[in-house]
Protein backbone atom coordinates (compact mmCIF):
# COMPACT_ATOMS: atom_id res chain seq x y z
CA UNK A 1 0.00 0.00 0.00
CA UNK A 2 2.66 2.59 0.66
CA UNK A 3 4.27 1.73 -2.82
CA UNK A 4 1.32 2.55 -4.18
CA UNK A 5 0.64 5.76 -2.42
CA UNK A 6 4.13 6.75 -3.02
CA UNK A 7 4.01 6.08 -6.86
CA UNK A 8 0.59 7.40 -7.13
CA UNK A 9 2.33 10.77 -5.40
CA UNK A 10 5.15 10.62 -7.97
CA UNK A 11 2.81 10.59 -10.96
CA UNK A 12 0.98 13.59 -9.08
CA UNK A 13 4.36 15.45 -8.67
CA UNK A 14 4.86 15.37 -12.56
CA UNK A 15 1.92 16.16 -13.26
CA UNK A 16 1.94 19.30 -11.31
CA UNK A 17 5.77 19.88 -13.13
CA UNK A 18 4.02 19.53 -16.33
CA UNK A 19 1.02 21.51 -16.01
CA UNK A 20 3.33 24.42 -14.15
CA UNK A 21 5.51 24.25 -17.55
CA UNK A 22 2.73 24.44 -19.80
CA UNK A 23 1.38 27.77 -17.90
CA UNK A 24 4.81 29.51 -17.71
CA UNK A 25 5.24 28.57 -21.91
CA UNK A 26 1.75 29.57 -22.34
CA UNK A 27 2.16 32.84 -20.18
CA UNK A 28 5.42 33.73 -21.88
CA UNK A 29 4.01 32.62 -25.53
CA UNK A 30 0.90 35.37 -23.98
CA UNK A 31 3.52 38.57 -22.97
CA UNK A 32 5.18 37.67 -26.61
CA UNK A 33 2.23 38.47 -28.37
CA UNK A 34 0.49 41.49 -26.22
CA UNK A 35 3.85 42.95 -25.07
CA UNK A 36 4.57 42.06 -21.12
CA UNK A 37 2.38 45.17 -19.61
CA UNK A 38 2.29 47.14 -23.09
CA UNK A 39 6.34 47.64 -22.60
CA UNK A 40 7.96 49.01 -25.75
CA UNK A 41 11.84 48.12 -26.91
CA UNK A 42 14.09 51.22 -28.09
CA UNK A 43 14.17 52.06 -31.57
CA UNK A 44 15.53 54.04 -34.16
CA UNK A 45 13.97 56.23 -36.99
CA UNK A 46 15.00 57.64 -40.05
CA UNK A 47 12.62 59.96 -42.35
CA UNK A 48 12.55 61.76 -45.59
CA UNK A 49 9.26 63.95 -46.58
CA UNK A 50 8.47 67.09 -48.46
CA UNK A 51 6.84 70.28 -46.37
CA UNK A 52 4.61 72.77 -47.36
CA UNK A 53 6.10 75.44 -45.80
CA UNK A 54 4.39 79.05 -44.34
CA UNK A 55 5.91 82.57 -42.91
CA UNK A 56 3.94 86.15 -41.91
CA UNK A 57 5.12 88.98 -40.14
CA UNK A 58 4.32 92.24 -39.86
CA UNK A 59 2.54 94.66 -37.51
CA UNK A 60 1.15 97.75 -36.74
CA UNK A 61 3.37 101.55 -36.02
CA UNK A 62 2.06 104.71 -35.95
CA UNK A 63 3.45 107.66 -38.21
CA UNK A 64 2.82 111.32 -39.27
CA UNK A 65 2.04 113.24 -42.39
CA UNK A 66 1.34 116.43 -43.18
CA UNK A 67 0.76 117.17 -39.11
CA UNK A 68 -1.76 114.09 -39.03
CA UNK A 69 -1.39 110.79 -36.86
CA UNK A 70 -1.57 107.62 -38.59
CA UNK A 71 -1.47 104.16 -37.85
CA UNK A 72 -0.32 101.24 -40.54
CA UNK A 73 -1.07 97.75 -40.93
CA UNK A 74 1.80 95.78 -42.56
CA UNK A 75 1.65 92.21 -43.70
CA UNK A 76 4.31 89.57 -45.42
CA UNK A 77 3.39 86.38 -46.55
CA UNK A 78 5.81 83.51 -48.15
CA UNK A 79 5.03 80.02 -48.88
CA UNK A 80 7.20 77.52 -50.44
CA UNK A 81 7.86 73.33 -50.67
CA UNK A 82 10.78 72.08 -49.25
CA UNK A 83 12.35 68.63 -48.92
CA UNK A 84 13.09 67.87 -44.99
CA UNK A 85 14.74 64.79 -43.25
CA UNK A 86 14.00 63.55 -39.57
CA UNK A 87 15.97 61.52 -37.31
CA UNK A 88 14.84 60.17 -33.72
CA UNK A 89 15.54 57.57 -31.02
CA UNK A 90 14.31 56.49 -28.45
CA UNK A 91 15.51 55.10 -25.62
CA UNK A 92 13.32 52.59 -22.97
CA UNK A 93 14.54 52.79 -19.41
CA UNK A 94 12.35 50.43 -18.06
CA UNK A 95 8.37 49.51 -18.34
CA UNK A 96 7.01 52.93 -17.52
CA UNK A 97 10.19 55.48 -18.70
CA UNK A 98 12.22 56.39 -21.77
CA UNK A 99 13.50 58.95 -23.92
CA UNK A 100 13.41 60.77 -26.91
CA UNK A 101 16.34 62.65 -28.85
CA UNK A 102 14.81 63.53 -32.04
CA UNK A 103 16.04 66.02 -35.00
CA UNK A 104 14.72 67.59 -37.92
CA UNK A 105 15.50 69.91 -41.19
CA UNK A 106 14.92 71.10 -44.44
CA UNK A 107 17.39 69.83 -46.66
CA UNK A 108 17.58 73.02 -49.10
CA UNK A 109 16.54 76.96 -49.28
CA UNK A 110 13.95 77.02 -51.88
CA UNK A 111 13.11 80.89 -53.14
CA UNK A 112 9.45 81.91 -53.89
CA UNK A 113 8.33 85.19 -53.98
CA UNK A 114 7.19 87.25 -50.15
CA UNK A 115 4.72 89.92 -50.75
CA UNK A 116 3.61 92.42 -48.47
CA UNK A 117 0.36 94.15 -48.22
CA UNK A 118 -1.03 96.92 -45.93
CA UNK A 119 -3.91 99.13 -44.41
CA UNK A 120 -3.37 102.75 -43.56
CA UNK A 121 -5.71 104.14 -40.82
CA UNK A 122 -6.02 107.91 -39.54
CA UNK A 123 -6.19 108.80 -36.13
CA UNK A 124 -9.95 109.33 -36.24
CA UNK A 125 -10.43 105.60 -37.27
CA UNK A 126 -11.17 106.63 -40.78
CA UNK A 127 -9.52 104.03 -42.93
CA UNK A 128 -7.34 105.95 -45.56
CA UNK A 129 -6.17 103.34 -48.21
CA UNK A 130 -6.98 99.43 -47.38
CA UNK A 131 -5.10 96.13 -48.51
CA UNK A 132 -2.50 98.18 -50.45
CA UNK A 133 0.14 96.51 -52.69
CA UNK A 134 3.67 97.91 -50.47
CA UNK A 135 6.32 95.58 -51.49
CA UNK A 136 7.21 92.22 -53.20
CA UNK A 137 10.82 90.61 -52.91
CA UNK A 138 12.43 87.30 -53.62
CA UNK A 139 12.70 85.31 -50.34
CA UNK A 140 14.56 81.84 -49.17
CA UNK A 141 14.09 80.00 -45.46
CA UNK A 142 15.26 77.07 -43.82
CA UNK A 143 14.41 75.62 -40.31
CA UNK A 144 15.80 73.16 -38.14
CA UNK A 145 14.97 71.57 -34.59
CA UNK A 146 16.40 69.75 -31.98
CA UNK A 147 14.15 67.90 -29.35
CA UNK A 148 14.48 65.69 -26.13
CA UNK A 149 11.28 64.56 -24.55
CA UNK A 150 11.09 62.26 -21.46
CA UNK A 151 8.19 59.66 -21.60
CA UNK A 152 6.01 58.22 -19.06
CA UNK A 153 3.90 55.43 -19.32
CA UNK A 154 0.53 56.09 -17.55
CA UNK A 155 -1.68 53.46 -19.03
CA UNK A 156 -1.73 51.12 -21.31
CA UNK A 157 0.04 52.60 -24.47
CA UNK A 158 -0.74 56.32 -23.48
CA UNK A 159 2.52 58.43 -22.06
CA UNK A 160 2.80 62.10 -20.83
CA UNK A 161 5.92 63.61 -22.35
CA UNK A 162 8.01 66.23 -20.99
CA UNK A 163 10.91 68.34 -22.46
CA UNK A 164 12.99 70.82 -24.11
CA UNK A 165 13.28 72.03 -27.82
CA UNK A 166 15.76 73.96 -29.65
CA UNK A 167 14.41 75.75 -32.87
CA UNK A 168 15.92 77.30 -35.23
CA UNK A 169 14.75 79.54 -38.88
CA UNK A 170 16.43 82.07 -40.97
CA UNK A 171 15.85 83.36 -44.20
CA UNK A 172 17.12 86.29 -46.79
CA UNK A 173 15.47 88.56 -48.73
CA UNK A 174 16.84 90.41 -51.80
CA UNK A 175 15.46 91.41 -55.24
CA UNK A 176 12.64 94.58 -53.76
CA UNK A 177 10.38 96.01 -55.71
CA UNK A 178 8.58 98.87 -54.43
CA UNK A 179 5.62 100.73 -54.43
CA UNK A 180 4.97 104.53 -54.38
CA UNK A 181 4.06 104.23 -50.75
CA UNK A 182 7.55 103.43 -49.89
CA UNK A 183 9.90 105.79 -49.04
CA UNK A 184 13.56 105.89 -50.67
CA UNK A 185 15.04 105.65 -46.80
CA UNK A 186 12.84 102.94 -46.23
CA UNK A 187 14.48 100.52 -49.26
CA UNK A 188 17.17 98.63 -48.06
CA UNK A 189 19.77 97.84 -50.14
CA UNK A 190 21.46 94.56 -51.25
CA UNK A 191 20.20 91.52 -49.47
CA UNK A 192 18.48 91.39 -45.93
CA UNK A 193 19.26 88.37 -43.94
CA UNK A 194 18.14 87.28 -40.57
CA UNK A 195 18.15 84.47 -38.23
CA UNK A 196 16.10 83.23 -35.20
CA UNK A 197 16.76 80.63 -32.36
CA UNK A 198 14.85 79.56 -29.33
CA UNK A 199 14.83 77.55 -26.39
CA UNK A 200 11.61 76.12 -25.51
CA UNK A 201 10.08 74.26 -22.23
CA UNK A 202 7.77 71.22 -24.19
CA UNK A 203 5.09 68.99 -22.61
CA UNK A 204 2.61 66.84 -24.10
CA UNK A 205 0.15 63.10 -24.74
CA UNK A 206 1.24 60.32 -26.61
CA UNK A 207 -0.78 57.15 -27.60
CA UNK A 208 2.45 54.73 -29.33
CA UNK A 209 2.79 51.06 -30.21
CA UNK A 210 5.68 50.81 -31.86
CA UNK A 211 7.36 47.62 -30.84
CA UNK A 212 5.77 46.82 -28.10
CA UNK A 213 5.36 43.21 -29.48
CA UNK A 214 7.91 40.83 -31.37
CA UNK A 215 4.87 40.01 -33.90
CA UNK A 216 4.41 41.39 -37.35
CA UNK A 217 1.10 43.78 -37.60
CA UNK A 218 -0.12 47.71 -37.97
CA UNK A 219 0.93 50.20 -35.62
CA UNK A 220 0.73 53.38 -34.74
CA UNK A 221 2.30 56.64 -33.05
CA UNK A 222 -0.21 60.11 -32.52
CA UNK A 223 1.75 62.78 -30.54
CA UNK A 224 0.46 66.22 -29.70
CA UNK A 225 3.26 68.64 -27.86
CA UNK A 226 2.80 72.03 -27.00
CA UNK A 227 5.88 74.52 -26.48
CA UNK A 228 6.66 77.64 -24.51
CA UNK A 229 9.46 80.10 -25.42
CA UNK A 230 11.56 80.46 -22.62
CA UNK A 231 14.41 82.55 -24.83
CA UNK A 232 14.47 83.94 -28.31
CA UNK A 233 17.56 85.05 -30.08
CA UNK A 234 17.18 87.27 -33.42
CA UNK A 235 19.86 88.96 -35.37
CA UNK A 236 19.41 90.88 -38.87
CA UNK A 237 21.51 92.39 -41.49
CA UNK A 238 19.67 95.48 -42.13
CA UNK A 239 21.33 98.71 -42.34
CA UNK A 240 20.76 99.82 -39.22
CA UNK A 241 20.54 96.76 -36.87
CA UNK A 242 23.50 94.93 -38.25
CA UNK A 243 25.38 94.82 -35.46
CA UNK A 244 22.95 94.53 -33.21
CA UNK A 245 21.00 91.41 -31.46
CA UNK A 246 17.69 91.14 -30.05
CA UNK A 247 16.94 89.19 -27.08
CA UNK A 248 13.67 88.58 -25.60
CA UNK A 249 12.23 85.65 -22.76
CA UNK A 250 8.98 84.17 -22.66
CA UNK A 251 8.28 85.32 -26.29
CA UNK A 252 5.86 82.64 -28.05
CA UNK A 253 4.92 79.17 -28.33
CA UNK A 254 4.55 76.73 -30.75
CA UNK A 255 2.57 73.11 -31.16
CA UNK A 256 3.44 70.41 -32.68
CA UNK A 257 1.32 67.15 -33.86
CA UNK A 258 2.57 63.92 -35.14
CA UNK A 259 0.63 60.70 -36.74
CA UNK A 260 3.05 57.93 -37.73
CA UNK A 261 1.41 54.77 -39.26
CA UNK A 262 3.08 51.37 -40.58
CA UNK A 263 3.31 47.86 -40.76
CA UNK A 264 5.78 46.34 -38.29
CA UNK A 265 7.99 43.33 -39.76
CA UNK A 266 8.63 40.55 -36.71
CA UNK A 267 10.89 42.11 -34.55
CA UNK A 268 12.99 44.74 -35.25
CA UNK A 269 11.91 46.45 -38.88
CA UNK A 270 8.38 48.69 -39.20
CA UNK A 271 7.80 51.04 -42.51
CA UNK A 272 5.77 53.74 -41.78
CA UNK A 273 4.02 56.77 -43.18
CA UNK A 274 3.54 59.96 -41.32
CA UNK A 275 2.19 63.60 -41.17
CA UNK A 276 3.90 66.23 -39.07
CA UNK A 277 2.36 69.11 -38.87
CA UNK A 278 4.04 72.41 -36.60
CA UNK A 279 3.38 75.93 -35.64
CA UNK A 280 4.72 78.65 -34.25
CA UNK A 281 4.06 82.24 -33.04
CA UNK A 282 6.86 84.59 -31.68
CA UNK A 283 5.73 88.31 -30.66
CA UNK A 284 7.36 91.02 -31.96
CA UNK A 285 10.87 92.79 -29.98
CA UNK A 286 11.84 95.93 -29.87
CA UNK A 287 15.43 98.01 -29.13
CA UNK A 288 16.40 101.22 -29.23
CA UNK A 289 19.56 101.20 -31.43
CA UNK A 290 22.10 104.11 -33.03
CA UNK A 291 21.48 104.65 -36.43
CA UNK A 292 24.06 105.34 -39.42
CA UNK A 293 23.78 108.76 -38.82
CA UNK A 294 24.27 108.41 -35.17
CA UNK A 295 20.71 109.22 -33.63
CA UNK A 296 18.69 107.03 -31.49
CA UNK A 297 15.82 105.19 -32.69
CA UNK A 298 13.34 102.63 -32.13
CA UNK A 299 13.45 99.39 -34.11
CA UNK A 300 10.99 96.47 -34.04
CA UNK A 301 11.50 93.29 -34.93
CA UNK A 302 7.94 92.27 -35.94
CA UNK A 303 5.87 89.75 -34.88
CA UNK A 304 5.84 86.43 -36.66
CA UNK A 305 4.17 83.28 -37.30
CA UNK A 306 5.80 80.13 -39.43
CA UNK A 307 4.29 76.69 -40.20
CA UNK A 308 5.06 73.27 -41.89
CA UNK A 309 2.82 70.53 -43.07
CA UNK A 310 5.12 67.22 -44.04
CA UNK A 311 3.88 64.15 -45.17
CA UNK A 312 7.28 61.56 -44.75
CA UNK A 313 8.26 57.99 -45.43
CA UNK A 314 9.98 56.86 -42.28
CA UNK A 315 12.53 53.53 -41.55
CA UNK A 316 12.47 52.09 -38.17
CA UNK A 317 14.51 49.64 -36.49
CA UNK A 318 14.85 47.98 -33.09
CA UNK A 319 17.95 45.70 -31.96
Amino acid sequence: MLMIRTFHIRILIRCVVVISSFQVVAAAKANETAGIGNNRAGYSLLGLGYEKTSFSEGGDFDFVSSGQLYSADVVGDYSSGNFAQRSLAYVAIDEKWGFYIGSGSTLSSIKNEERWEGSITHDSGVVVLKDIWLQTNTMTLSRGELSVLVSKRVQGKKSLLLGARYNSFSFKRYGFIFSDYISEDNQPDGEVSEESTAFLVQGGVEYNDFFTTKIAGWKMQVQLVLGFVLYNHVMNTAEDVASESFNETLNGFDVKAIFNFGYQFGEHFLLAGAVDAHYQSYNSISKTVTSSDGSRVLVNIPKSEFGYVQPSINVLWSF
